[in-house]
């Protein structure tokens, strides 16, 4: 998707790449919408169903992040309403593109259940009509392969003997996610928990069915991904995306159902009139709008918050203006951390927006460059250096790690400070503890620095010099 919608220069990197997945990602309420009206849901029930999705808080941070799994859900939504289509040749165009979705984890062969259901209400002449059979082939060749690349991979054992055997408190583990999501004005709130109760027992049996169905195997993919071995409340919402317009759904037709529920006691204590019960179920569903609108409103806080990165960037902006005019810079990376995680995502994050700011200047990463004195290579890109000394150095991929790079990289060569100051650095993993702000490690008071390299193997950190 990101090639195809993005230049080739454009299209390697992160930021722009953040903004097609995200605009992916936002495309899941107009789709809610438009499969909750092919699943017989009234128009009324199917708009507060999207509205409720795009309005609540958590899922609207996390679909505007680097997490593919809500651009997943947005394609997942996308095949299961082609899917519920009552005709075999659109139907299986949606089974194509559920076959694509299913190959991004193993466990998302999960994502099949609310779509089979749909399929499995054609006839079986139908299901075995030309246009559509093919494509049920490649599912269900997608839900036996999936398993079996689990049970033949190499890290197939220590995955089912930590599913089966290391993971004994599966039950403590979910109550206290639950303890944490429930009640929580931005993970589950009660706006949402309230409906989507009440829409589990009115309504349509087709909805409630089909959503009750995907809660299930989202539910499934969370507990998958507990048993390998991804723990906190973080990677439950990541791995759980999938959710999120299933409760939404039930959350609208709840809603909705409260609506009829007064109006017909309206009807009913009063004169019996059907415009007084018509009336009543309008009014509801307005002040159920009106409802949704405020709490996202009140959300604004959360929703405009600036993590780490973010803010970081805002503030290294006023460090690079004092940038020596000859000098190049290192910046962070993470290519050093440990033998087994190598990526070149830190390097790029602070390569492309360092080259924004400081445009003309040559950027290296912490450990290309002492490959580059190793080799005394470092000339090729100028004969004076500056390293920026950002947040990644203190907590690297974790708040309470540092980033071995970086310390590699300070303890080789001779540091003078520059200029330097601090922000309040709040962890990107916030997201689903808005609560947590005032407790450490969520946010901390991060230092940030600009210095000049004087030169090779006195070993002085940054914390030691002028």
């Amino acid at each position: 998707l990101v090639d195809a919608l993005l230049p080739a220069g454009p299209a390697s990197e992160l930021m722009p790449a953040v903004v097609v997945v995200s605009a992916v990602a936002s495309a899941a309420p107009p789709l809610l919408y438009a499969l909750s009206r092919l699943l017989d849901m009234r128009p009324a029930a199917a708009a507060l169903a999207g509205l409720v999705l795009a309005s609540w808080p958590v899922h609207a941070a996390l679909s505007q992040s680097e997490l593919g799994a809500f651009c997943s859900v947005a394609i997942v939504l996308l095949a299961t309403t082609i899917v519920a289509s009552k005709r075999p040749a659109v139907a299986s165009v949606g089974a194509v593109l559920l076959a694509f979705s299913m190959w991004t984890r193993p466990e998302a062969a999960l994502f099949f259940v609310p779509a089979g259901i749909l399929l499995l209400r054609h006839p079986i002449r139908v299901l075995a009509s030309a246009p559509l059979w093919p494509c049920l082939l490649v599912l269900a060749h997608s839900a036996v392969v999936h398993p079996l690349a689990v049970v033949g991979g190499p890290d197939a054992v220590p995955w089912f003997t930590m599913m089966g055997g290391y993971r004994k408190q599966v039950g403590h583990w979910a109550a206290d996610l639950l303890a944490e999501i429930v009640g929580s004005g931005t993970l589950l709130p009660l706006w949402i928990l309230v409906p989507a109760v009440i829409g589990l027992f009115f309504g349509p049996w087709r909805p409630r069915l089909v959503s009750l169905a995907g809660v299930a195997a989202g539910v499934g993919v969370v507990v998958l991904g507990w048993a390998a071995g991804n723990d906190g409340l973080f990677n439950a919402l990541r791995y759980g995306a999938s959710i999120f317009p299933w409760l939404a759904l039930l959350a609208g037709q709840g809603l909705y159902s409260f609506a009829c529920g007064v109006g017909w006691s309206r009807a009913r204590i009063g004169p019996a009139r059907p415009q007084l019960e018509s009336g009543g179920r309008r009014g509801v569903v307005a002040l159920a709008v009106l409802l949704i609108a405020a709490m996202a409103l009140a959300a604004k806080p959360y929703l405009g918050r600036a993590y780490g990165p973010a803010a970081e960037r805002t503030h290294a902006a006023s460090l690079l203006q004092g940038l020596p005019p000859d000098c190049s810079l290192v910046v962070p990376d993470d290519l050093g951390e440990t033998d087994t995680f190598r990526t070149e995502a830190i390097d790029e994050h602070y390569s492309q927006w360092t080259a924004e700011l400081a445009p003309g200047r040559a950027v290296v990463g912490v450990t290309r460059f002492l490959e580059l004195q190793r080799r005394g290579g470092t000339r090729a890109y100028g004969s004076s250096w500056c390293y920026l000394r950002g947040a990644f150095c203190d907590h690297g991929f974790r708040l309470d790690h540092a980033s071995r790079s970086c310390a590699a990289f300070e303890a080789a060569n001779d540091l003078k400070l520059i200029r330097s100051l601090t922000f309040p650095y709040i962890s990107p993993r916030a997201v689903v503890a808005p609560d947590a702000l005032d407790s450490p490690p969520i946010v901390v008071e991060q230092p940030v620095g600009l210095y000049r390299v004087l030169g090779i193997g006195t070993e002085r950190s940054p914390a030691g010099t002028d």
